[in-house]
């Protein structure tokens, strides 16, 4: 170091012109170490190396929730997330039931599986959406003696009163096929009088098929024997002697 005509001047000076001749790739910036004069890059946050040269994988941290796809950016990712979710991260569970998705008046349920739902349909309709229309087969009451008819998808169910035992739609607790629908009479050794099953003698039971058992109280004297036998519904009893051997 010396002085020109008042000037400071310098020996062995750097020539900044020959500094950062290895460019920085990807909008990156070269710097210069002011000690030991050394280049170096500054990458944006999309890359890193020595010359900015290697693109980060903004992906590798599996940031994306529930599934949710990751797609790799410059110094960004976007998450395409699965049905039911939303949010940058795929972190915010969309309500099922917002729209309604359920058609023709149905009802939506949120379920706890897999932020799913379900749909309540009303009479007439089924199918995951209650999109279906069923056919009304009570249109017609099929059912018999004042039964209450149900519809179902493929047919209808008819659901019996406790009173007229000889019709089958009226037993207690049955549910009544439609095969059984036209067969009313329901006696089957007697008939039906008044909504009850009126019994042939030797018979008994709501449907009259219990045989009596005539001999049951032993009207025998000593050693006859009892035995019955049952000609056109009618019990007769008959009463045999055994006569001892001379």
């Amino acid at each position: 170091m010396f002085f020109v005509d008042n000037f400071l001047a310098f020996t062995n000076c750097f020539h900044i012109s020959n500094l950062c001749q290895n460019k920085c790739l990807n909008n990156g910036t070269c710097i210069i170490n002011p000690e030991d004069k050394r280049e170096s890059c500054l990458c944006s946050k999309a890359f890193s190396g020595d010359r900015c040269q290697i693109n980060i994988d903004e992906c590798s941290s599996s940031p994306c929730r529930h599934g949710g796809l990751c797609i790799d950016g410059l110094g960004e990712f976007i998450c395409s997330c699965p049905e039911g979710y939303e949010g940058r991260f795929c972190e915010i569970p969309i309500d099922p039931c917002q729209n309604n998705p359920c058609e023709n008046q149905g009802t939506c349920i949120r379920t706890a599986y897999n932020n799913n739902f379900r749909c309540v349909c009303p009479t007439n309709y089924s199918g995951r959406l209650c999109q279906i229309l069923i056919k009304n087969f009570c249109v017609s009451s099929p059912c018999l003696s004042n039964a209450t008819c149900e519809n179902l998808p493929h047919g209808y169910r008819c659901y019996c009163s406790t009173d007229d035992l000889c019709d089958k739609t009226k037993i207690k607790n049955v549910t009544c096929s439609i095969s059984s629908l036209n067969n009313t009479n329901q006696c089957v050794y007697g008939t039906c009088l008044s909504g009850k099953c009126n019994c042939f003698p030797g018979w008994t039971g709501d449907f009259c098929s219990e045989d009596i058992d005539e001999c049951k109280m032993n009207p025998c004297n000593n050693e006859e024997t009892c035995y019955v036998r049952i000609l056109q519904k009618i019990s007769i009893v008959i009463i045999v002697s055994i006569v001892d051997a001379i």
